[in-house]
């Protein structure tokens, strides 16, 4: 007959004990059983803490890629507004040439002129909303004319004049709104928007991380069933040895070990049906960590219910200060208060204060007229103050109301938010007390039906019990075991969805990454 194939290397000797009892047993015990294959191969290598995959799965994200890409655009729309403040330099050349016919009493015929002009100019604006500009202007002018004397045309005209003339003028507000705030104004605006494009990424982080550690977890619990089940299908195949020599003793008809077959036969295809689970969740868990297409990935570490260090009053104001929805709420009610100042800027009054100081000269020689222009020979200065208000600016004063109303929005929403994520957390505090009574009610479960099943192992092997109670003992072993191995799963599911909504899943998942850096423009936040 047929080999049975169970691969297991963590109890491969149980397996195999188990199963040689079940193929190798003689034909009236036992007909041929089906080769399949239960085993699940782990090499050492491919096993994960929880902080080891914190730390790979933090790198392979998509939402950490995109959030990144986000971030990126954000901080360099920010740093962009920046550039007003940047000085501005401007230089440009005209030249003219002109000939026209002139016919009045004092000249007649064709007059010239040529001029070539030089300006250069450097200026910036302050964060106060002052600005100062320098500029220096080079002219280089002659003209010709011709005059009519007694009958005698004469061309009069005067040789190339050098005209340099430098000016420095200034401008500065002196009413905060419309002038120095809000020259920072669209600055502080796009930090804002950064700032809220982060906290909105950081929220989806901390739940796609929430979705990948349900993965991580569901891989232990899928191994530990699979283990459960090949102990299980171990105890089925000693009893059907017991029962085998029961039967060649006479002592119970050889049609009874048709319950035990069929129920060995069930294992086995239990176990086929875990070992294909465990597989396909551990190449989930691979790809979420990066891995190469085909391979697999598995946890280490047992699944537990983490001790509860907070009463629920807590809970819920944790949740209510950290929670990653109540932190992106607060993000755009800081953007929308930008949006008043900005409004209510443009309703308001401007007092500036200007003024200029030139100087100059002008001269044939090119020398003597700089040197006209740096002793000041010929100065000019001007000074004034500028006012201006509008009167009745009924958009600017609507546009007012409007960012307020937006205002008010985003204050609800963060009011919203606070008690959604209390509320939330309190529940999800009281499930997991409600899951840790259930572990310890699971727990005396387990150890009251294992010391049932013993019983009823002694009096099988005394001939005192029969086969379908013996089965009986069995399933209700291996469904207390499952049931508080699931148990605990959902205890530890519901402890890490209360750490997503305190806003500590990252910080206390014992993984060396911090999420600015994750953000960062190399996204260097590997431990």
């Amino acid at each position: 007959m047929k080999r049975c194939s169970l691969k297991s290397k963590t109890h491969a000797a149980v397996c195999a004990l188990a199963l040689a009892h079940v193929c190798f047993l003689p034909s009236v015990v036992f007909a041929a059983l089906p080769e399949v294959e239960t085993g699940i191969e782990v090499p050492e290598h491919s096993r994960l803490s929880r902080a080891e995959f914190v730390s790979l799965v933090a790198h392979n994200l998509p939402e950490i890629a995109r959030g990144r890409i986000t971030v990126r655009r954000a901080e360099s729309e920010s740093a962009q507004t920046l550039a007003i403040f940047d000085p501005q330099l401007a230089v440009t050349y005209e030249t003219l040439a002109s000939r026209a016919r002139v016919e009045n009493e004092l000249s007649s015929g064709i007059a010239e002129r040529y001029s070539h002009s030089l300006n250069a100019s450097i200026g910036r604006l302050f964060a106060s909303g002052g600005t100062l500009t320098a500029s220096f202007n080079q002219s280089l002018t002659r003209s010709k004319t011709p005059y009519e004397i007694f009958g005698e045309t004469i061309e009069q005209g005067v040789p190339w004049n050098y005209g340099p003339q430098l000016t420095i003028a200034f401008e500065q507000p002196l009413l905060e709104g419309r002038g120095r705030r809000v020259t920072m104004l669209a600055h502080s605006a796009a930090l804002r928007r950064a700032e809220a494009e982060r906290v909105a990424v950081e929220q989806q982080i901390s739940a796609a991380l929430l979705n990948a550690l349900s993965v991580w977890l569901e891989v232990r619990f899928a191994e530990e069933e699979h283990l459960l089940r090949e102990r299980s299908l171990a105890r089925t195949t000693a009893q059907l040895e017991a029962a085998g020599a029961l039967v060649e003793g006479g002592r119970i008809a050889s049609y009874e070990l048709e319950l035990f077959r069929e129920r060995v036969a069930a294992g086995l295809q239990e176990l086929v049906a875990s070992r294909v689970r465990v597989q396909a969740l551990s190449r989930t868990l691979a790809d979420l960590v990066g891995a190469a297409p085909g391979e697999q990935r598995f946890g280490s570490g047992a699944i537990t219910i983490p001790p509860d260090e907070l009463d629920g009053a807590a809970v819920c104001a944790a949740a209510a200060a950290r929670s990653p929805e109540v932190l992106a709420a607060r993000a755009q009610l800081v953007l929308a208060e930008t949006a008043v100042d900005a409004a209510s800027d443009s309703a308001k009054a401007t007092l500036d204060v200007w003024g200029s100081f030139s100087t100059g000269g002008l001269d044939e020689n090119v020398g003597a007229a700089l040197a006209q222009m740096a002793t000041f020979e010929s100065i000019a200065v001007m000074a004034g103050l500028r006012f201006s208000a509008p009167i009745r600016n009924r958009a600017a004063l609507e546009s007012v109301k409007q960012a307020a109303v937006d205002v008010d929005r985003a204050r609800l929403e963060v009011a919203l938010a606070e008690r959604a994520a209390c509320f939330a957390a309190m529940d999800t505090h009281e499930e997991l007390g409600a899951h840790r009574d259930r572990y310890s009610l699971a727990a005396y479960r387990t150890g009251a039906v294992e010391r049932v099943l013993d019983a009823e192992e002694e009096r099988f092997a005394r001939g005192l019990s029969t086969v379908q109670q013996t089965l009986d003992a069995l399933e209700r072993v291996e469904a207390a075991e499952l049931s508080a191995l699931r148990v605990r799963l959902d205890g530890e599911l519901a402890f890490r969805r209360m750490q997503h909504l305190t806003g500590t899943l990252l910080s206390e998942s014992g993984a060396a990454v911090d999420m600015s850096a994750l953000l960062s423009a190399d996204g260097t936040g590997a431990p």
